[in-house]
């Protein structure tokens, strides 16, 4: 078991949050961190109808997840299936909304369809401008996204907004679909897209012209309180007003708004899959590429690209791929807590195990109360685990003093608990194969706690049997963010694999998170600064952002597939998300401006915000531009050049497994695709060449790949091309390489490593030679879990022990890397001082 054990209280003072802290981080998300993940339950209808059944709490318990009358669910359908009673949105998905018993049926008569149901979706620039080189790109290639739709599905956007308008007033929004609206009428063929399952509101820019000139649009449409929408478009194609202060990636590109909020203020994996479909069928009769962004997410389920919600948008560019792509955020979830809290730190949502023959490893489920908690806590802990292929683990839940939930094995499903109190709900491995089940994932578990529990308690999952466990864990209700919770936390928690849904399937884009800039000028002129940034003084620019998301996927691909600005980027703010009108607003109260509202707004219409739900729209920006060039290029063809284009950052990298290709730079796109068209001889030089490893730590297993990128430049920083190949070399100490070193572009090639087996504790390394120099190296260590990699285990009566974090070095070659896993939340986004202009710090964590 871990050492020591801690009640939930005394989780948030060793982490340094006060309560008021921990709502205004989670609930807000800082203002200054945009939206964070909450659960995100990609469970099957029948799973749920069980767990419903034994324990009866669901539909009577106002915190419970399913205290809804209605649920909507994704259903998967084979080839050729007659989807009566489903809503088709593309060859393979629809969906279908009905009381769960209703939906429970349908499933048990269509066994051969896969039907799930998930928890709401949370939405997670001149300076960005500098760093992605967009203006050079433009002023060279004459481009600006005309021609090229963005679609945003988000929380709506403000329709009057100068940076979303035309210079003669009029919006240059083609089409705003409203789910929390039904039909209005006015764009019927449109509106019969949405079917009763999931129904909006469709209004061409025609319809929004003539509402803004009756002065009735605020009145007419749904408004953005949040803002968050409304950011996230101007960053993709805002044209920056009159002024042309704030300029999107493609300021010139047709946009679509999908307000995917529905009328209980939610948003659902259907509505999204519904948004994307409708969206890509407008771009089609408009003739013209279009490139969706999302930037929203969650963090439960097996992250590996296989859930219902990713699998259904790939299937929409599947069908159509050229001039079709999605653009994903890669997550928040990067950012971890620390403290002396009786368990290993850093917490957070993820962690790894290893279980060995003949042991029991018990994993901590910490829930720090919200503000305001009783003696009892109610809510729902969903907890998703993946295990290798031929592993055989079993899984069970404990109380402090009791057993909730017995070891359940391979192909077991089961509730247990006490009726309409407390049950845990446990499907594990083999789960197709589960009767009414329908999960398809046999190297998983789902763990879902239900119910209410004393604030002071702490459960335990409890695995014997053999092999490795990656765990996700997420929370709903009183303990969630939504009620003012900080979550569900693991202690000896990682960065490893968080790169959230849906943003972890192949086919789609997903984009983490730099530093882009650090000072600005509020709206009352006050100077503001930030002086700490994940734990870093005075940090420098063009740094990996603490908070986003890393790879690998679970099915050991990289992840993000490349970074952009998106820490303190200022964009559009909708007239209705001012906080000093909108309590809603993610540029309200964060607990550290004086005045409370002020310190995020630049001007009457602009704000700053942060996380990589900026980042992504300047990536979809970028496609756009690249789609205006080749209408016919694939979503493949784009992240190759994007990815073949990118740069080092020029700050700090402590977690390589955040990088993924390097930073957006349109310029290195732009030369990769001269030296695409127009061949010419570079060698390669180490001054501006570079290694990207895709996780943090090698398993002494040749069959588990760690991914890698190489990046070969020039002398004078030109994508390295047309050399001997046989000059390059790449050798690998205690490993060997996983397939051929592959060339994707100009200067751009794939490769794969992995650790030979009894190798645990020694390092992984990788050097890239050109004609016998070294080009890159790095390196990171061998170990069975994260665990094992920091501090190493004892054992202890059959128990594993985990004693603590390594140095820093023994994680990455940076110094500073210890420091990068601190810090799950911005503490301080920008803090008034008592002199003279304001500072502030950014995920402040105490060292070691």
């Amino acid at each position: 078991m871990w050492s020591g054990r801690a009640t939930a209280p005394s989780v948030l003072r060793s982490a340094g949050l006060s309560q008021r802290e921990s709502r205004l981080a989670v609930v807000h998300a800082v203002a200054l961190l945009a939206f964070g993940t909450a659960a995100h339950a990609d469970v099957s209808i029948a799973m749920l109808a069980r767990a419903e059944t034994v324990s009866g709490i669901h539909a009577g318990t106002p915190t419970s997840v399913l205290g809804r009358p209605e649920l909507t669910a994704l259903v998967e359908l084979p080839d050729g299936a007659d989807a009566t009673g489903v809503q088709r949105l593309s060859s393979h998905f629809g969906v279908a909304r009905a009381p769960l018993a209703d939906l429970d049926a349908l499933s048990a008569a269509h066994r051969d369809w896969h039907m799930t149901w998930s928890t709401p979706l949370h939405p997670l620039l001149d300076r960005a401008a500098v760093w992605t080189g967009a203006p050079t790109f433009r002023n060279a290639t004459g481009l600006a996204g005309k021609g090229a739709i963005i679609g945003i599905i988000d929380t709506g956007a403000d329709v009057t907004h100068p940076d979303l308008q035309n210079a003669d007033g009029t919006t240059r929004i083609a089409y705003f679909i409203d789910y929390s609206k039904g039909p209005a009428g006015k764009q019927k063929d449109a509106e019969s897209h949405c079917s009763t399952a999931v129904p909006c509101a469709v209004y061409s820019n025609t319809d929004l012209d003539a509402l803004v000139k009756a002065g009735t649009a605020k009145t007419a449409l749904s408004k953005d309180v949040v803002g968050h929408g409304t950011h996230v478009t101007s960053l993709a194609a805002g044209n920056g007003g009159a002024e042309k202060k704030y300029v999107g990636m493609a300021p010139e590109a047709t946009i679509i708004v999908a307000r995917a909020l529905d009328s209980s203020g939610q948003i659902s994996d259907a509505t999204v899959l519904s948004a994307a479909s409708l969206i890509f069928e407008l771009a089609t009769q408009l003739g013209k590429p279009a490139v969706l962004n999302l930037s929203l997410g969650s963090d439960f389920g097996p992250h590996d690209g296989s859930s219902s919600l990713e699998k259904g948008l790939a299937d929409l560019i599947a069908d159509q791929p050229e001039g079709r792509a999605v653009v994903v955020a890669a997550g928040n979830s990067a950012g971890l807590f620390e403290g002396e809290i009786g368990y290993p730190s850093p917490l957070g949502v993820h962690t790894d195990i290893s279980v060995q023959p003949g042991s029991r490893v018990e994993v901590p489920v910490l829930t720090p109360p919200p503000q305001g908690a009783g003696d009892t806590l109610s809510g729902t802990i969903f907890v998703w685990a993946t295990f290798r292929p031929g592993d055989d683990v079993g899984v069970g839940v404990e109380r402090p003093n009791s057993e909730l939930a017995p070891i359940q094995r391979k192909g077991q499903v089961a509730t247990f608990g006490v009726d309409k109190v407390l049950t845990a709900t446990i499907a594990v491995q083999a789960l197709s194969e589960v009767q009414d089940l329908g999960v398809p994932d046999e190297n998983a578990a789902a763990i879902i706690i239900d119910g209410t529990w004393p604030k002071s308690e702490t459960f335990s999952l409890a695995f014997e049997g053999s092999g490795t466990v990656s765990l996700w864990v997420n929370a709903v209700g009183e303990i969630g963010s939504e009620s003012g919770g900080i979550g569900a936390l693991f202690p000896e928690s990682t960065k490893e694999s968080t790169v959230t849904i849906p943003a972890c399937h192949p086919d789609l884009i997903a984009v983490g998170a730099t530093l882009n800039r650090t000072r600005w000028n509020d709206r009352l002129g006050a100077a503001v600064a930030i002086t700490s940034f994940g734990g870093v003084d005075d940090p420098p620019l063009d740094s990996i952002g603490f908070f986003s998301s890393a790879g690998p996927t679970t099915d050991l691909r990289m992840k993000p597939d490349i970074v952009a600005p998106g820490a303190f980027v200022i964009g559009a703010m909708s007239a209705d998300a001012d906080p000093r009108k909108s309590a809603a607003s993610i540029f309200g109260e964060t607990g550290t401006c004086t005045p409370p509202t002020d310190c995020a707004v630049i001007d009457a219409q602009h704000a700053v915000t942060v996380g990589t739900s900026m980042a992504a729209p300047i990536v979809s920006g970028a496609v756009a531009l690249l789609f205006e060039q080749n209408p016919k290029l694939t979503a493949r063809g784009a992240l190759t050049l994007l990815q073949a284009g990118a740069r080092h950052p020029q700050g700090i990298v402590p977690y390589q497994a955040q990088l993924g290709a390097g930073a957006l730079d349109l310029p290195g796109t732009l030369d990769v695709e001269n030296a695409e068209a127009n061949p010419v001889v570079r060698e390669p030089a180490a001054t501006n060449s570079f290694l990207s490893l895709g996780a943090s730590y090698a398993h002494p297993d040749p069959t588990w790949t760690v991914p890698a990128l190489l990046k070969l430049r020039s002398a004078d920083g030109h994508a390295a091309d047309g050399f001997d190949p046989k000059n390059l070399s790449v050798d690998v100490t205690s490993g060997s390489m996983v397939g051929e070193l592959t060339r994707a572009a100009p200067g751009f090639y794939r490769l794969g490593v992995a650790a030979a087996r009894d190798t645990g504790g020694a390092e992984l390394g990788v050097t890239v030679r050109y004609a016998g120099h070294v080009l890159a190296a790095e390196s990171i260590p061998i170990a069975v879990d994260i665990s094992t990699a920091r501090g190493g285990f004892s054992a202890r009566g059959g128990c594993n022990v985990a004693r603590g974090e390594a140095p820093a070095t023994s994680l990455t070659v940076a110094a500073l890397a210890l420091i990068a896993l601190r810090g799950r939340r911005y503490s301080r986004a920008a803090r008034t001082a008592r002199n003279q202009g304001r500072t502030g710090t950014s995920g402040r964590a105490r060292r070691r």
